[in-house]
């Protein structure tokens, strides 16, 4: 699995001493244990538990920031071992969607949720059909509501395996 990469999405804004900061870590850890390079936002909350995790591995740990992204003077951090600069938040996902061998999208906010739809958008449309993993907290319900108000497709809600955790994570990547 070596020269697959997994773009991992996720939270920019959580606290080191939380619970998903450390399951960004075990993340992390699992990919690098499995010889997967990782990919991320770049950026500090689970991008840097993901990277931090990954890092010990001698592998890949890639973040692609955004030149758009002024009010993030501190730039990547400290795992990352390549940086890619992207001009601003629409090339810096085409990038990421491009690189992937497949997603895991973690908890996060409206720029997870931002990243997560147009991964949808492209599944929609047949532009992409790579695995997708998303933790089912607290992405279900909302998308769920989604499909069943007619605005998300049944079938592109299907092609999302959803996680609660690295464990289950684990699972099916060793599946």
């Amino acid at each position: 699995m070596k020269n697959q990469i997994a773009v991992v999405f996720g939270s920019s804004s959580i606290k080191k001493d939380s619970f998903s900061y450390q399951e960004g870590i075990d993340c992390g850890k699992l990919l690098g244990s499995l010889d997967i390079n990782v990919m991320t936002g770049g950026y500090g909350g689970i991008m840097e538990a993901v990277s931090c995790g990954a890092s010990s591995f001698g592998l890949d740990v890639i973040g692609v920031t955004s030149e758009t992204f002024t009010f993030r003077p501190e730039g990547a951090n400290s795992y990352i071992t390549k940086e890619i600069v992207a001009p601003n938040i629409i090339e810096r996902i085409q990038i990421m969607v491009k690189k992937a061998s497949f997603f895991i999208v973690m908890p996060g906010n409206i720029g997870t949720l931002n990243e997560l739809i147009m991964i949808l958008t492209l599944f929609k449309v047949g532009e992409s059909s790579k695995k997708l993993y998303v933790w089912k907290t607290p992405f279900y319900e909302g998308l769920k509501s989604l499909q069943k108000i007619g605005i998300l497709d049944k079938s592109v809600l299907g092609s999302i395996i959803w996680i609660d955790n690295v464990s289950e994570l684990n699972y099916f990547l060793k599946d």
